[in-house]
């Protein structure tokens, strides 16, 4: 509409266009490609974007690990009693610094907040945002009665699990970070 304005209506309201029928379509012409070519844009654009935010390959993950010196384990705090996903914490903490790594295994409540164990000063949404901003692998377990295990890219390395898979001691978390090796 930007473009209509600022060409074809104020050269045609200043009197400065031949308008026969042949000028007028390829004028038409004209705003239908722009106008599909803005489409076509916005589509891609919008597309993109939601597959930076898709489901990634587990492997991506596993790969980040390696690479990594540090880990984080985010754990909602309404897990923070809850003993068989405790256990599959544990179990994955074991795990992870048995290749030499650091894990932190962090409790985070459900407005996204924390506290960084490795600088008490960090606090509240400042952990989190710090955690991303790490580009570190993270781990965040949430709680929910069906199993998840979603790895998305777009912050970072994230994993997002819930349900059955990370409970236990041998919780498959474990399983995938034996892959690591």
């Amino acid at each position: 509409m930007i473009i209509y304005f600022l060409t074809y209506h104020n050269l045609n309201k200043k009197k400065k266009l031949n308008l026969n029928p042949n000028a007028r379509r390829a004028w038409m012409i004209l705003f239908a490609v722009i106008f599909i070519l803005i489409l076509v844009y916005g589509f891609m654009t919008y597309s993109y974007a939601q597959a930076a935010n898709n489901f990634l390959p587990v492997s991506g993950f596993i790969n980040s690990i390696r690479s990594s010196s540090t880990t984080f384990i985010l754990v909602n705090s309404s897990l923070a009693n809850d003993t068989p996903t405790q256990q599959c914490v544990a179990a994955l903490t074991a795990t992870i610094k048995s290749y030499n790594k650091t894990v932190y295994a962090i409790n985070m409540n459900s407005a996204g907040t924390c506290t960084l164990p490795y600088n008490k000063s960090i606090q509240g949404t400042a952990c989190i945002n710090a955690i991303y901003a790490s580009n570190k692998p993270t781990i965040i377990i949430n709680p929910g009665t069906n199993s998840s295990i979603t790895y998305k890219g777009l912050y970072g390395d994230t994993l997002y699990v819930s349900g059955p898979v990370a409970q236990g001691s041998s919780c498959q978390l474990v399983g995938l970070a034996r892959v690591v090796s």
